[in-house]
Parts: structure tokens; C-alpha cells; sequence
């Protein structure tokens, strides 16, 4: 249970962390009006992306990066610490390579998605 913020209008944003979560696990809210009644938001399915492995490697890198465990069709989507995105694409082969030889140094987030599962992944370009 969580206790509300107030009354009014403003978006409020609250957090929950599931620490023993299921493949697929199912998640709805019970919104409690201040007068007693309340009411269920729809339910909403996650599935664990720790069940999906990626890795990058090497790590750090230097000029190329491969993306092991990525399947064609998935989105991938690479930001800086930052969160400028370096790089966004639907991948067309497993196990993609991506040429980073002319990225600026830094600490990089590859978000690799579909259907199914977000993994992100942290990753290194040292020069």
C-alpha cells in the first residue's frame, strides 16, 4: 500500500519493484478515492527481461561492438550517459555489429526491444 500525495490534478508518479517477479507477471492498481470508494486500473502484463540475455562485447570497445543475443526484427536503441540517442534501427541479423570507431568516448545504453521483453544493456567505448 501506498499513501496518496494529495488531492487535485497534478500527475502524480508512484513506483512499485516487484524483487520475486514471475516469467510473465500481471500488475493492476486499486485507486482509493478519499470518500471510501475505489476502483481497479486495467491490468497490464510484464514479462521478465531477465529471462532474455544479452550481452555486448567487447566491453569496453573501441571500434566494433557485437550485440549477442539480439534477434532480427528487434529495436535497438543506443544512448549516451547523457541520453542523446547515438543510434536507433530495427536490426536486420542476429547477433548485430555496429562500427563504433568514430563514437566519442563514454558510457553508452543499448535498449534492445520487441514484442515481448526491454533488456538494456551498459557498455563502454574507451579510445
Amino acid at each position: 500500500q501506498v499513501k496518496s500525495t494529495g488531492t487535485g490534478s497534478a500527475l502524480t508518479n508512484y513506483s512499485f519493484t516487484d524483487n520475486q517477479p514471475l516469467n510473465t507477471s500481471y500488475y493492476r492498481i486499486r485507486i482509493t478515492e478519499n470518500n471510501g470508494g475505489f476502483s481497479y486500473s486495467k491490468v497490464v502484463a510484464m514479462k521478465n527481461s531477465k529471462q532474455t540475455k544479452v550481452v555486448i562485447a567487447p566491453n569496453p570497445a573501441s571500434s566494433m561492438i557485437i550485440i549477442r543475443g539480439s534477434k532480427s526484427g528487434d529495436y535497438l536503441t543506443v544512448t549516451t550517459a547523457s541520453g542523446v540517442i547515438q543510434l536507433s534501427r530495427q536490426l536486420n541479423t542476429d547477433d548485430q555489429k555496429i562500427n563504433v570507431q568514430d563514437w566519442p568516448a563514454g558510457i553508452y545504453y543499448a535498449k534492445i526491444s520487441n514484442d515481448n521483453s526491454v533488456v538494456v544493456e551498459r557498455f563502454i567505448i574507451a579510445k
